[in-house]
Parts: structure tokens; sequence; C-alpha cells
């Protein structure tokens, strides 16, 4: 799946005319929306995160990283109704997000509507969860990012892509909506930003075109990787950068997954990549946009800079698929 930019649109003059915007609701409304369509996900029967019903015939939203491989029990309890088993129908790491189906019942599920459109930098949003086991929680937090950006998950030992949040998260609310002031959904809370452990009030959003991406065809993605995990290049200390050629600008290798396509290309830990398909590299997000842009299985091309000897070459990778594992690991029907 290609990057997903948030960005404005101009509308053309043949374009239908836009839907009307749902009314801004209050906080109490809000929340009890929330009640009617929220969900806490239990993996072999116990809690793990949050999530809600996007259909009223049953389908599901919640994080992927909930489930490192195919699970053999999935429930959800819901306020309104309950507790029942439900089945992982498509997972999409590189968005960390994952679609999962209840059976029908009379009358349908309550839901929560996606939002058509991105949310500002400053709005206010709020996130519905279940953080330390504790359910039906609502909590504020603002946009504090204008576009995507990509953390790394090292759980799964690659990137995530997601939009910056000023708000503090907790466990347990992984999956659970974040919703803006009209009740729609905005994206799903997927991580937040700490250090040695600590959060540091910044949490990680998956964002709602990827969600509503996999809710139309929920097959398992198939997101490009190179396996590998890089730093800006003024993260390092002062005395490796001084090992480098002036000027040099580029993205250290941090980490390389064992057996992974950029490893089987020759790149190892403390390279530095300069290039990517011919540009120049400079920050983190130059180079997933340009591998996101790419199909698993397709060549991608690396100019990479060996500090031992300051010489660089250029090597082809051939990118792989991030959900490999999971598509592995799954029972055959």
């Amino acid at each position: 799946m290609k990057s997903l930019r948030l960005v404005a649109l101009a509308g053309l003059a043949t374009t239908a005319p836009a839907e009307p915007l749902r009314p801004v609701l209050t906080t109490p409304e809000i929340y009890r929306r929330c009640q009617q369509a929220g969900v806490e996900v239990l993996v072999e029967g116990r809690q793990s995160g949050s999530g809600w019903f996007a259909s009223s015939n049953g389908l599901l939203v919640t994080a992927a990283h909930l489930f490192r491989k195919p699970p053999a029990l999935v429930e959800v309890i819901s306020s309104a109704g309950g507790r029942w088993p439900v089945m992982v129908l498509a997972v999409d790491r590189g968005h960390d997000v994952a679609v999962l189906k209840a059976e029908p019942r009379a009358g349908g599920f309550a839901v929560l509507p996606l939002a058509a459109q991105a949310p500002e930098v400053g709005e206010e949003l709020h996130q519905f969860g279940a953080p330390l086991f504790r359910a039906g929680v609502l909590q504020s937090g603002k946009v504090a990012r204008a576009d995507t950006v990509f953390e790394f998950y090292g759980d799964q030992g690659d990137y995530v892509e997601i939009v910056h949040v000023s708000g503090m998260m907790q466990g347990g609310t992984s999956g659970g909506p974040w919703l803006n002031q009209r009740g729609e959904v905005v994206g799903l809370q997927s991580g937040l930003m700490s250090l040695e452990g600590k959060p540091l009030g910044v949490a990680y959003l998956a964002p709602v075109p990827a969600i509503r991406a996999l809710l139309e065809n929920p097959r398992t993605a198939a997101t490009p990787t190179l396996g590998l995990a890089v730093d800006h290049l003024w993260q390092s200390p002062v005395e490796f950068i001084k090992k480098l050629p002036p000027r040099t600008q580029g993205l250290v290798v941090s980490r390389l997954n064992s057996g992974g396509p950029a490893e089987r290309a020759g790149v190892k830990k403390q390279d530095v990549l300069i290039a990517a398909e011919a540009k120049p590299l400079l920050r983190i997000s130059d180079l997933l946009r340009l591998v996101r842009a790419k199909k698993s299985g397709e060549t991608f091309a690396l100019t990479v800079l060996h500090p031992e000897n300051g010489q660089t070459n250029d090597c082809q990778v051939a990118l792989g698929r991030l959900e490999e594992d999971w598509i592995k690991r799954q029972p055959r029907k």
C-alpha cells in the first residue's frame, strides 16, 4: 500500500458534491456512542487491547500488533452486548490495522463512522479504550503533526506509518478509536513515544485511510520492507560522524533483521544509506516513503557508504513482505 500522506487536495468542478458534515456532538454524546460500539479485545482469553464496530453486519477494527501470530482464540467484550468469539480477517502491519469479523446478529451492531477528512494540527480528539484493564475510558489529545511519519516498532522489527498526537496513552488502549468532535473515527490508537519504558506524552495514531482501505478490501496486506532500522546521522556520536567524508548526509543502519532483504543484499550495521532509488536521503521518512511506493518482491536501489573505508557502492534489494510471517503461520482453510 502506498504511503498515506495527509494532504489537502483542491476539488475539481466535476467532483461530486461533498457529503454534508455531521453535527458537532457534546463529549457525553461521543462517550455514549463509544460505549455502544466500542469493545475490549481478548486474545487467548486475556484482555489485550481495544477496538470498535465499523459495520452493522459485524466488522470490527483493532490494532494488528495485538496478534504477533494468528491466534487460536479471539473474543470481544462489549458493554452493550456481552462476550463472543470473532475471527481475524486481515492485518496491515505497515499501518498497524486489523479487521475482525463477528457473526451477524438480529438488528445489527452499533457502529462508529469513519471521518472523510484527516484532522488538522491542533484539533482536539477523543480516544476510547480500556487502559490497564479499566474498560470504557474516554481520554483527550490534540493532533501534533500535519503529516504522517514512520515509527519503528521493535516487536515486529519494522516501521509503522502513524500520526503524532499529543496525549498520554496506556497499555490496553491499543486498537481503540480516536474520534473528532463529530464522533467520527480519524484513526486508531497504535503506540506511544517512550524513553526507557516511560511514556513521553506523544501517542501514535494509525490514519483513517489505511483503516478504510482494509475494511473495503479485508485481505492481509503486502507491505514492502527492507528489513532494517535506521537512525538519522545527526543522532550518531561525534566520533562516528568524523569518520565520514565532510558534509555526508544519510541514514545510519542501526538494526538488520536476520536473513532479511537488506542483509541478504550485503548491507551491514553502521553502513550509511546516502541515497535510495537515486534520491538523496536526509530523514527516515525520505527512505520509507520510497519503500512504500514500491511492491513487495520488487527491486529497490540503495547507495551505501561504508564508514570503515569511506567507499560507496550501489546495491539492489529485493523487497520483502512485512506480513510474510503472518501468512506462513495462518492455518490452511
